[in-house]
């Protein structure tokens, strides 16, 4: 198993931990091959019955790998890069659909800030508790990214109109807000985190596995039967922003600790 995806049994859980504290977390292709290869070794194993999900260091998970979505120089030429964007921005796609119809519960256990793409993955978990310390943060608009596949999940879980304003100002979200808002069902001190994760695997742990399975597949293709317009936008826009000059200029300045060119400041 790779070292990017830390993973240890506990009773009748799994732990797997996001294991690159020192870039906090990013979903790099690499890593949700990992984390992906990880569950699915944990689907096979019966004695497993659900598998809880954080992250290593200060960070739950910081979502895109930005050092690998800048460009040798800014274009606005998607075909010389179009085939690799598009490619990756379904991948994106049909990670957060896996890890949505994961047949076992799926717990987030969010011990500090997930952002942007790492925001999306508390989306598609069955269960999240997010620490004190801990925080959400639809930041792409601030590198001049668009929320677009994260945001048909965001829009899905708690309406437009709240989606808008999130999605929209950027703006980071407290683990009490994020609680009233609806994306986390529970908010404890850090030291308690993993003590309530396990004891919601336990309420899980109580039903039949079987059922939860395929309750699980119907809500996932319930929602892809309503969403998949919006969906197949979502990835031709991911893919085509990324490369706009626009967010490579705010990539940049971000990897630089600079303010983007285009940001005014009051």
């Amino acid at each position: 198993m790779s070292d990017l995806v830390l993973s240890h049994l506990a009773g009748s859980s799994a732990i797997l931990t996001l294991n690159q504290p020192l870039k906090r977390n990013p979903i790099s292709p690499a890593m949700r091959a990992a984390l992906i290869g990880a569950l699915e070794l944990l689907r096979k194993n019966v004695s497993v019955r659900s598998v809880i999900l954080t992250g290593s260091g200060t960070v739950f998970c910081s979502g895109l790998d930005l050092e690998a979505l800048t460009f040798p120089k800014q274009t606005a030429d998607f075909e010389a890069f179009g085939d690799d964007n598009l490619a990756d921005s379904k991948s994106i796609r049909d990670f957060y659909d896996y890890l949505s119809s994961f047949p076992k519960p799926l717990i987030a256990a969010v011990n500090g800030p997930a952002i942007a793409g790492g925001a999306g993955v508390l989306l598609v978990c069955d269960s999240t508790v997010l620490s004190e310390k801990a925080s959400i943060c639809f930041s792409e608009v601030k590198l001049g990214f668009v929320p677009a596949i994260v945001g048909v999940y965001l829009q899905s879980s708690i309406g437009i109109k709240k989606a808008r304003e999130l999605m929209l100002s950027a703006r980071t979200v407290s683990a009490q807000e994020s609680l009233s808002l609806g994306i986390a069902d529970s908010v404890v001190p850090i030291g308690l985190l993993m003590e309530e994760c396990q004891n919601r695997a336990a309420q899980f742990e109580k039903n039949g596995p079987e059922a939860m399975a395929a309750t699980k597949l119907l809500m996932a293709a319930q929602f892809k039967n309503k969403t998949i317009h919006d969906m197949e936008l979502a990835v031709e826009l991911n893919s085509r922003t990324r490369i706009s000059s626009e967010c490579q200029e705010g990539i940049g300045a971000f990897l630089r600790k600079k303010t983007p060119a285009w940001c005014i400041l009051k």
